[in-house]
């Protein structure tokens, strides 16, 4: 019983001795998988959030078929490199200052606008009025005037499907073309 006793002891000794080398190195697994983990759950929190934002919709019956056609998802190479532009629209209360103290209230399309230029945390557009320099058109329904921090960017929807946006950005007083498809 003595033999035995002393077998086990040795055994679990060794054991002991194993189990405290490799600590470290499982720290550090398991550290790095809290990472992982973190990460993973931070995007698909942000996809979330996003596709909420893009179901959402408030539908109004008096504006005409057609003008949600710019929500969506879409994959641009923007002066050579990969963005994404995300478009989500709905039918909304806007007021207007008048400029005498007074305001005006009422339905509108308002556009909630986000792109990630090349990796770049997501930054916020917003809809800006038609101005000189953009080019003349007829129809302006394909044509989409945005801005993002004081710089004019104009989005042109192609026909056909509705898949395809083009058209040009302002950095710094330079125009930049781009182009993106649907996802």
């Amino acid at each position: 019983m003595l033999a035995a006793t002393a077998s086990n002891s040795y055994s679990s000794s060794s054991h002991i001795s194993f189990i405290t080398k490799a600590k470290p190195e499982r720290e550090k697994s398991n550290l790095l998988f809290a990472e992982i983990i973190t990460t993973m759950s931070l995007l698909l929190a942000t996809a979330i959030t996003i596709l909420l934002m893009l179901s959402s919709n408030t539908v109004s019956g008096s504006f005409a078929p057609g003008w949600d056609r710019w929500n969506g998802w879409y994959d641009c190479i923007i002066d050579g490199h990969p963005s994404v532009l995300v478009i989500h629209s709905e039918i909304g209360l806007v007021t207007e200052e008048l400029g005498n103290g007074s305001a005006r209230s009422y339905n509108d399309i308002i556009y909630n606008i986000w792109f990630s230029d090349n990796g770049a945390p997501w930054a916020t557009m917003s809809k800006r009025s038609f101005t000189a320099d953009d080019p003349p058109s007829q129809n302006r329904r394909h044509i989409l005037p945005v801005e993002h921090s004081g710089n004019p960017w104009l989005l042109v929807m192609h026909g056909g499907p509705e898949e395809y946006i083009s058209g040009y950005t302002t950095w710094r007083g330079t125009m930049y073309g781009f182009q993106c498809q649907r996802q």
